[in-house]
């Protein structure tokens, strides 16, 4: 489960309907439901029911970065796999584990003030 309070228009998360997951778009939030869209569908999650992605290699891709030795870039953040699963974030000012898509976004968009959009 996700606190509505880290969400932001545009992040990617899975969301629960009817038992089925899916990976989807915030587009909404409101008092009471969370709205995800999913191939050209929106859906309303209860809060409840929505999970953070894991963040893997096949994501970073997504969003444009690429390897570059034993790290992916963008030119802007560089990232390596600490363990399976958490990846280490370099960039100017520090460094910070990432364990989700919406926390890459999150912090993308803090640093650059522009969102990370997929790519691929």
């Amino acid at each position: 489960m996700i606190n509505p309070n880290e969400l932001r228009i545009g992040n990617w998360v899975e969301a629960i309907q009817m038992l089925t997951p899916f990976e989807g778009m915030v587009y909404r939030i409101d008092a009471f439901n969370i709205h995800v869209g999913f191939k050209n569908q929106t859906k309303l999650a209860d809060p409840e029911e929505i999970n953070p992605i894991p963040l893997t290699a096949e994501w970073l891709e997504k969003f444009g970065f690429e390897w570059d030795g034993n790290e992916m870039t963008n030119g802007r953040l560089r990232f390596y796999e600490v363990n399976t699963g958490n990846w280490y974030c370099l960039f100017h000012e520090g460094h910070e584990v990432i364990k989700s898509v919406h926390h890459l976004q999150n912090l993308y968009h803090s640093i650059t003030l522009t969102e990370l959009t997929v790519k691929k």
